[in-house]
């Protein structure tokens, strides 16, 4: 008996007694605690009960397909979590890859073999174990972190306290001075641990899913290449989440890299005309509008050509996707004396950003979109901020939103 089984459950669903009974006897005989059932709706009553461990299921049953029952089963708050693994007759690509789309994390097909299943089996149950070690760490550490925080309003009580005093106890003015740099101290490091918490959970969300999905489908492209079928559409789905994960490490590394020392005088109205130029078919096809207006005269700033055309195609992609039913986008440079530098405001007409939610939008991995990243912003501030520069956003709903970038003409 496998000491990662004991205490285990496992849900087998499958209409056909047959293979209930061999799934049964074969798992039992691990040291699992095996739950057969034979149709979907007593599948879903039994895993809101008992929440087990894993949930075998096959695709083809009368009423309600297993693709079914695992829609239902993820768009469950009590039940998502639980790892399906998928168990059928059928061969073909796109029912497997449908069986990956609804939520499905593992592939098997019949006839399965007793080491086959075990082995699937137990690597859920390894990774549904670290899971919920990754999530009692981040428990541990928000707890941590109402700790300090609790700390702090003390902190702060007490720092009060001290002034009362010091206008009664003049000499006792140096030390209390000390220990108000020291909760000072305290206090900025309780909220570089409350950071880095909602870093790291923010972090494991977003490639949480893109590597179960490559895991899934590496092991569908072995099991293709064994059976002498083409693994590319595997390999195509594996691919793209890849590039996902870069993507978000990539900007991820973005939000705190060192100052680029290699700066040269810049032209930000060439920079702008080619992000305009790549964006024009873009501008097309969702009915956008570009008006641009610039001052004449406009003076290089000291900066960094690709940084600052990486900020200016996010602002111009950004306000495409603020304006679906198309609108207009106005992009207007001037110069400005006091202090001297460069100012580009992107203005366009589009749904708005809602009070709640502007003062938060240059936080990492804040977005209010359905597939953003919540990182385009927070790059584009980093990237302006280093340059000695400002970002800002002001928006109304409904009306539109303007974002600014100053830039100055002065190295800093």
């Amino acid at each position: 008996m496998s000491g990662q089984s004991k205490d285990k459950d496992i849900l087998v669903v499958d209409d056909t007694i047959e293979n209930l009974r061999l799934l049964v006897s074969m798992l039992s005989k691990q040291g699992y605690r095996v739950r057969p059932v034979n149709n979907g709706a007593l599948a879903l009553q039994i895993a809101r009960t008992v929440l087990p461990n894993v949930i075998l299921l096959d695709i083809r049953m009368p009423n309600m397909n297993g693709y079914e029952v695992c829609s239902r089963l993820k768009s469950d708050p009590v039940t998502r979590d639980i790892p399906v693994i998928f168990i059928s007759a059928q061969h073909d690509i796109q029912g497997k890859l449908q069986a990956f789309r609804v939520g499905g994390v593992d592939y098997i097909t019949k006839p399965f073999q007793l080491a086959e299943v075990r082995a699937r089996v137990e690597t859920q149950i390894s990774l549904q174990e670290l899971r919920q070690r990754d999530k009692e760490y981040i428990q541990n550490l928000t707890r941590e972190i109402e700790s300090r925080k609790r700390a702090e309003a003390q902190l702060l009580e007490y720092q009060q306290h001290l002034e009362e005093m010091v206008a009664e106890r003049t000499a006792e003015l140096r030390q209390a001075l000390e220990q108000e740099r020291s909760m000072r101290a305290q206090l900025i490091h309780a909220d570089r641990l409350a950071s880095m918490g909602q870093l790291s959970a923010s972090i494991a969300h977003e490639i949480k899913n893109p590597m179960q999905s490559i895991l899934g489908c590496l092991g569908l492209a072995r099991e293709a290449v064994e059976e002498g079928e083409d693994p590319g559409r595997y390999f195509e789905v594996a691919e793209d989440a890849v590039h996902r994960v870069t993507d978000i490490l990539g900007q991820m590394r973005e939000l705190n890299r060192p100052p680029d020392d290699a700066r040269a005088l810049t032209d930000v109205t060439a920079v702008l005309h080619q992000v305009l130029l790549l964006t024009k078919k873009q501008c097309e096809q969702h009915n956008v509008e570009v008006v641009q207006k610039t001052q004449s005269d406009i003076q290089p700033v000291w900066a960094t050509t690709d940084q600052i055309y990486q900020v200016f195609l996010n602002l111009v992609l950004n306000a495409l996707d603020a304006m679906p039913q198309g609108g207009q986008l106005q992009i207007t440079t001037t110069q400005t004396d006091r202090p001297p530098g460069v100012q580009i405001e992107f203005q366009d007409n589009g749904v708005g950003i809602s009070p709640e939610h502007l003062p938060h939008i240059f936080e990492p991995f804040f977005t209010t979109k359905h597939d953003g990243s919540g990182l385009g912003l927070a790059v584009s501030y980093g990237i302006v901020h280093r340059h000695g520069g400002k970002l800002n956003a002001t928006s109304q709903l409904g009306k539109g939103t303007i974002f600014t970038v100053w830039l100055p003409t002065t190295l800093r």
